[in-house]
Formats: structure tokens, sequence, C-alpha cells
């Protein structure tokens, strides 16, 4: 009798098994996103950048930013030094103007250089605290347009998405763009618009189609963030960028313990079966 429902418990995990298969080889889809591997920050040159953050780091905590920065040795480069000092001073100016109209919007400037400036237009400790601040009461029916591709350990969530940039005019990071273009040297469409998606999880978690992913780490506090950076000029400033989400498939993994589970009790009581025919 024992080894009969050992039979039993045995054939049911391979019927499970076969018609597990059957529904992946019919339902299951592969991501068809090219993904990003991780790897060390590539440094390039460029003669200026306006850059948006949007990071959460490693402690739950989030922050928007925005940055404006001139490669003077760029610009200047085989310059006459009257050229170059106008070509400075020019710099100088822009960069200015673009510190100003952030302050005027009420933003934190933390970095405050020649040719550099950079301001913090929100932060948050924690999502909590920016769902609040962005008026979610916990009831809200979320809305998505994400498609999910359903693999056999797991699920693949892919949502598209426009960056900061996509507007030509009316914001303000046209505005900065405007002022780096006025400077002598810097054509429409040499400015690098550079989106910062930053995350606390690996990209075995959210992966994207970014051109670079790396991780920033700040020495002294160990605060961290694993940077997808995509980069954009005025040409391609609505370039639809692609976010991973990679989420374990809960049917397999259930359907896998039920099926050990089987399988063991269908072993175990088989070989005490056999031990007490002998």
């Amino acid at each position: 009798m024992s080894k009969k429902i050992g039979i039993t418990l045995i054939v049911i995990a391979l019927v499970i098994c076969i018609a597990y298969a059957i529904i992946c080889v019919t339902t299951f889809e592969e991501c068809p996103v090219a993904t990003t591997k991780p790897s060390s920050i590539v440094e390039k040159e460029y003669k200026a950048e306006l850059i948006y953050n949007s990071l959460m780091y490693n402690t739950g905590a989030y922050e928007y930013s925005i940055q404006a920065y001139v490669n003077i040795d760029m610009i200047t480069e085989g310059e006459t030094l009257t050229d170059r000092a106008a070509r400075k001073q020019q710099s100088k100016d822009a960069i200015s103007q673009i510190k100003a109209d952030f302050e005027s919007r009420g933003y934190q400037i933390d970095v405050s250089e020649d040719y550099f400036v950079s301001a913090i237009i929100a932060s948050y400790e924690s999502y909590d605290e920016l769902a609040l601040s962005n008026g979610e009461t916990g009831y809200d029916m979320p809305s998505s347009t994400a498609k999910t591709y359903k693999g056999l350990f797991y699920n693949d969530i892919v949502s598209e998405r426009t960056t900061a940039f996509e507007s030509e005019e009316g914001t303000v990071l046209n505005k900065a763009e405007d002022y780096l273009n006025e400077i002598d040297g810097i054509a429409k469409g040499d400015v690098s618009l550079v989106f910062n998606y930053g995350t606390m999880y690996k990209t075995s978690t959210i992966a994207s189609d970014a051109d670079q992913i790396y991780k920033l780490t700040d020495d002294e506090t160990g605060i961290s963030t694993n940077i997808h950076e995509f980069r954009m000029t005025d040409g391609n400033r609505a370039r639809v960028i692609t976010l991973v989400q990679h989420t374990p498939n809960s049917y397999t993994w259930y359907l896998s313990v039920v099926v050990i589970t089987l399988l063991l009790a269908g072993i175990i009581i088989l070989i005490k079966g056999a031990k007490r025919s002998k």
C-alpha cells in the first residue's frame, strides 16, 4: 500500500511538471529589451553638460537635482589669450545666470563654481515622505502602461518613458540650456543632456537600456546609488528610455516547492515500503 502511495505522489509531481512545461512553452515570452551591463564610469569630453538627477539611495532616501557644467578647456582650445578670456567670462556669466534662475525657483544651491553649478530641487527621507508630498493618499489606484513578459523563474516588467528633457521650451532645463547655447563655441546641439536615474537596486532587479550603468558611492558616508545614465542632445531630446524590473514568477516558485515536496515524500514512502517488504 505504501509503495502505491509513493508512486502516486511521484506521478502527480511529474504530471505537474509536464503540465507546467507545456504552459511555459505556450505562454512565456522572452523580454526583447537589450539591457546595459554595469561598468566603471566612462569619462568623455563634452563642451557643456546639463544634468538632471532622479536618485534613490541605499538608505531609502530620494533626491532630485539639476547641474550645469561648461568644459572651459575644450571650448577655448587653440584660441588666443584675448578670445580665451572672453570665452571664460561668457561661461562664468552663463553659469551665474543659471544659478540665479535656480535660486529664484527656491532650489538649494549645493555647489557653485566658475564653470559648474549644482542645485537640489527636492529631497525626501523615504518613499512615504515622497508620496505624501505628491498628494498620494494610499487609496489611489495605480495606473501603468508597463508590459510584463512572463519567464520561467522571473518576469520582466518593461516600462517606457521620456525624460525631463523632452520639452523644447518653457522649463528650467530649457532656460539653462539657452544660457549655455549663448556661449561662443557652443552651438545648438553641443550641450550634452544627461538624465541620471539612480536606484538602490542592482541590475539583477532593475535593468535598463542606459548608455552606461555604474555605482556611485560617497566614501565618507557610504551612501550609494546605482546610476543609469542616459545621454541626449537637442536632436533626440524626446528619446524614450526603457526600464526593466525583474520580479520572481511566484507560480514557478510555489509549484517548485510543491513538486519537490511530493517527490521527496514519494521517494521516502517508497524506500520505507521497500524496507518493510524485505
